[in-house]
């Protein structure tokens, strides 16, 4: 099958354009100039030059690709609204976040990335999250497994609530009165767990698929933020599902990831917010 045979250099490109984007974020830590897309959002002109060399990179390898990053809202007559991806016709569609953490990297906060997916049709092929302050490349294909810096990484063993630490993403906007604020008391007090909130979704995942972290739970995050790194979840043997606990869908990543299925049923049991 032509897709197999081509899937090491879609991860190749991948990874080379990950590595030319570090380059820049690192270069211009503590230079961002900042500007706010709505309350609480931040972007800086550093998102915008990492996306367009990865764009650039992408293209001249394959430029009959779809591209759609988080600081496009339209690309190539493709629409990524609301995290929302609206493909033309194209089989292979790249699923860009340029910088992962930017609240993170305007403090020079040191959890911050650049994820990049290959999406075949619905389903995502190849998955590469890269941290360029500790240089480790987490990096998944479809059936090969998940690696960081080329060594297989696999989840933890963890299957009870009790003994697993969890990470979170938060809408900046979250208030007292939301269904976010109230997931985060249920399983925080009832669950017995212990919780982090590291601010980058795709390290959140890659730390999951790698055993550092054991679960991780989102309501606000979009697919840019998650292409990648629920390839690389899964191919390490992690479980993904939606908020509730049916089928993960990348158009609306409300997300329970887990190193089990019983850690993340016990999740869902807390997370879930019924009528």
């Amino acid at each position: 099958m032509q897709i197999l045979s081509e899937m090491n250099e879609f991860l190749r490109i991948s990874q080379a354009a990950a590595r030319a984007a570090g380059e820049i974020l690192i270069s211009e830590m503590g230079k961002a100039r900042i500007s706010e897309k709505r309350p609480g959002d931040f972007v800086t002109h550093v998102d915008f030059r990492s996306q367009q060399c990865i764009q650039q990179i992408i293209h001249q390898s394959f430029p009959d690709h779809e591209f759609i990053g988080e600081e496009s809202l339209f690309q190539d007559g493709s629409e990524s609204e609301r995290g929302k991806i609206v493909s033309r016709e194209a089989d292979y569609c790249w699923v860009v976040d340029p910088l992962d953490g930017t609240l993170n990297y305007i403090h020079q906060l040191h959890s911050f990335s650049i994820s990049i997916g290959l999406k075949f049709r619905q389903q995502v092929i190849v998955g590469c999250v890269f941290d360029p302050v500790l240089n480790e490349m987490f990096v998944a294909t479809l059936g090969g497994g998940a690696f960081l810096n080329e060594k297989p990484i696999q989840v933890s063993r963890a299957t009870a609530l009790s003994q697993a630490l969890l990470v979170c993403s938060f809408s900046s906007r979250v208030t007292r009165d939301s269904d976010e604020l109230t997931r985060f008391i249920n399983i925080l007090c009832d669950g017995h767990a212990s919780i982090r909130r590291l601010g980058s979704a795709a390290l959140n995942l890659c730390y999951v698929a790698c055993g550092r972290l054991d679960g991780y739970w989102a309501t606000s995050v979009q697919s840019w933020d998650v292409a990648a790194g629920s390839l690389i979840l899964r191919e390490a043997g992690g479980i993904l599902s939606s908020i509730n606990g049916f089928e993960f869908d990348l158009n609306d990543p409300q997300l329970i990831a887990a190193a089990s299925p019983q850690l993340g049923r016990e999740m869902a049991s807390y997370l879930s917010i019924r009528d």
